[in-house]
């Protein structure tokens, strides 16, 4: 079940994946954010096989965009959370790839909350192309 709401959840192999960009471990169920406020969901939330609801983990991966985005030491709950799921500092891969899910959907709720797409130039002394940031397919 999706404990976000009822858009429920995709365990066909491959779901959730952006095919060029990442796939997710073999036998993850996709759970999709179902409150998430903008229409693209950049952060996606996926449970690893065996169904383990502790041992789910965000593609892409948010490491150190608790500091990033300004979630850090602020001495709330959100601040706690992110604190807790190694996303303050250097990230411990075995934490970020370990989070419950209910905390990782909140996660991907807060991050989505601050995204902003910015378009970039290749070069800065003569534009010759341009790139979005941060990229996804």
């Amino acid at each position: 079940t999706n404990p976000s709401g009822t858009c429920g959840v995709d365990n066909s192999e491959g779901a959730g994946g952006r095919p060029g960009y990442h796939s997710p471990s073999p036998g993850s169920t996709y759970v999709p954010n179902c409150n998430n406020s903008p229409k693209r969901e950049y952060w996606r939330v996926f449970v690893g096989s065996g169904g383990d609801i502790s041992s789910t983990y965000i593609i892409p991966r948010p490491d150190e965009k608790g500091v990033e985005y300004g979630f850090c030491g602020e001495g709330d709950d959100l601040s706690e959370l992110f604190e807790r799921n190694s996303l303050c500092e250097t990230t411990d891969v075995e934490k970020i790839n370990n989070i419950p899910l209910d905390e990782a959907l909140r996660i991907t709720n807060a991050l989505h909350g601050k995204l902003v797409f910015v378009a970039e130039s290749w070069s800065l002394e003569e534009p010759t192309g341009w790139s979005i940031s941060p990229w996804a397919p």
